[in-house]
């Protein structure tokens, strides 16, 4: 198996992959093992796996002048990050797509999947991955124009361990948004408001 370089720029990715490192940890699957993997973070996600009391893992913190083949030879490893906006991504792609290295993308929601890949980066290369959710996001994708030699369904690996919960009282309901008419403004064609009407 090729070593991987996780490429981590937000909270919400680390949570996502983060049962699946603790998992490894846990297996004993580290770079002295079967399997080679380093993380590379922001302070952004520092903090939030600070949070989370995570200290054993292969992570390094970005800087500027970070060199990857100081982690691997390129032509042995590939990337995994999210399909976001986040600066660490851009500059890890592009080094990707110079060295040509394989990138797996991820994709934790059901929507705007072409949108977060077209804006976000380059063009999908040979031998990238898009992982999405579920076979519902699969066909979605599919519709968007993804091709599916790139799609894999790959989980929710954050919700492995959530445990059912006993029957509650449906009357009260948490709605729970972001300001995303404020930073978007009408431009991925709902805002939290426009949610909350649909949900409502």
């Amino acid at each position: 198996m090729k070593p991987i370089l996780f490429v981590v720029g937000q909270a919400a990715t680390a949570a996502y992959l983060l049962p699946l490192w603790r998992r490894w940890m846990r297996e004993g699957k580290n770079r002295e093992q079967d399997l080679a993997w380093n993380i590379v973070i922001n302070d952004v996600v520092a903090r939030y796996l600070e949070r989370e009391n995570v200290s054993d893992m292969p992570i390094i913190l970005d800087h500027a002048d970070l060199s990857l083949p100081e982690m691997f030879s390129p032509s042995e490893y590939c990337m995994v990050m999210s399909a976001s906006f986040a600066p660490i991504e851009q500059k890890y792609i592009r080094r990707a797509r110079k060295e040509n290295i394989p990138v797996a993308r991820i994709i934790d929601t059901w929507y705007g999947y072409h949108r977060r890949l077209v804006e976000s980066s380059e063009e999908l290369s040979s031998g990238d991955k898009v992982l999405v959710i579920d076979e519902f996001a699969f066909q979605e994708a599919l519709a968007e124009g993804i091709a599916q030699e790139y799609l894999e369904i790959a989980g929710q690996p954050a919700w492995e361990s959530i445990v059912e919960k006993p029957p509650q009282n449906m009357r009260d309901i948490l709605f729970i948004s972001q300001p995303v008419e404020r930073f978007y403004g009408q431009s991925l064609g709902y805002t939290e408001k426009s949610a909350w009407e649909e949900f409502r």
